[in-house]
């Protein structure tokens, strides 16, 4: 008998079509998952440039960042930050 030979159980992955944009949540539900987020940190930071220039502000206008994770069924499946 070789160690490390036979049927192995993993989780199904999680595919996502890209023709059209959706959240998180709403590409989690129809696959029966239970979506949810845990926050990681929350702070009140100076805007930088890119952020400031898609977020329609000044550079340096006060803003608050979020760094999160998605999790489906309480596995983490994404990291994000939003400011």
């Amino acid at each position: 008998m070789r160690r490390g030979k036979g049927t192995f159980v993993t989780q199904p992955k999680i595919t996502q079509e890209l023709t059209e944009l959706t959240g998180f949540v709403k590409d989690m539900q129809p696959l029966g998952r239970i979506p949810t987020a845990r926050l990681l940190d929350k702070r009140i930071v100076a805007a930088e440039e890119a952020v400031a220039y898609h977020l329609a502000l000044a550079p340096g206008t006060l803003v608050v960042r979020l760094w999160r994770v998605r999790v489906a069924d309480g596995v983490a499946m994404s990291g994000a930050s939003r400011c």
